[in-house]
This record gives structure tokens, C-alpha cells and sequence, in this order.
């Protein structure tokens, strides 16, 4: 269990930089009422351009988390360090796809918890998604 939690945070360590992008992207989202020329109350503004921004990020972040999990270790050859600590191969695959998961749904909090704090309408932002 030890050397689980060792790599996962390891894992989540490793994408910090992540984290601030998606604190950033939130903030600039919740700046966009101050942009003229919407008829939209701020709050549903909010709440529309949060919840797209958020469902395009995390889908952008699970392609490239996705594809990545595993590669920059294997051509570093950091995986084969991995593979020799006393861990088991199975809680080395579930810590870096628990951290994986772990990132895009904190990544996806981070970037609508700015716009939650100044207020925001997600009724009147799914209201206008008729799919």
C-alpha cells in the first residue's frame, strides 16, 4: 500500500502544472461577464462557459492522459525503476490510472471553482444545450 501511495503521488506531483492551468482557465471564465455585448445574466454566462470550458478540458485531458500514462516513462526508461521497487506491477497500472483520474476531476473542480464562488447558473446554461 505504501509504494501505491508513493507513486501516486509521485503521479500527481508530476502534473502540478496542470492544476494551474485549470485555476487559470477558471479565473479568465469567471472574468467573462465583465466582457461586453451578452444579453445573458453573469450567472448564466458563467455557468455556459464553465461547463463547456470544463467538458472540453476534460475530455481533452483523458485523450492526453490517456496516451501518455505510460509512453514518457517507457522512453525514459523510468518504467523499468518501477517495475524493480517492491511493488506489485498491478498497484504500479492502478496508481497511474487512479492519479490519471484523480487529475482530470480536480482539474475539472479547479476550473469551476472560481466562477461557483462569484456565482453561477448551470439550469440556465444546460437550458440552452437542446441535444
Amino acid at each position: 500500500m505504501r509504494g501505491f501511495l508513493l507513486l501516486f503521488r509521485r503521479d500527481l506531483q508530476q502534473r502540478w502544472m496542470l492544476f494551474v492551468a485549470s485555476l487559470a482557465m477558471g479565473i479568465f471564465i469567471a472574468a467573462i461577464p465583465l466582457l461586453k455585448g451578452s444579453h445573458l445574466s453573469p450567472a448564466e454566462l458563467r455557468g455556459a462557459a464553465g461547463l463547456t470550458a470544463a467538458l472540453i478540458w476534460c475530455a481533452v485531458l483523458a485523450i492526453l492522459l490517456g496516451g501518455s500514462i505510460f509512453t514518457r516513462d517507457l522512453t525514459e526508461n523510468r518504467l523499468a525503476f518501477d517495475f524493480r521497487l517492491p511493488v506489485r506491477p498491478s498497484a504500479i497500472w492502478a496508481a497511474r490510472l487512479l492519479a490519471a483520474i484523480v487529475t482530470i476531476a480536480f482539474s475539472a473542480g479547479l476550473l469551476l471553482a472560481p466562477s461557483a464562488l462569484f456565482g453561477m447558473d448551470f439550469s440556465g446554461a444546460a437550458a440552452g444545450l437542446d441535444v
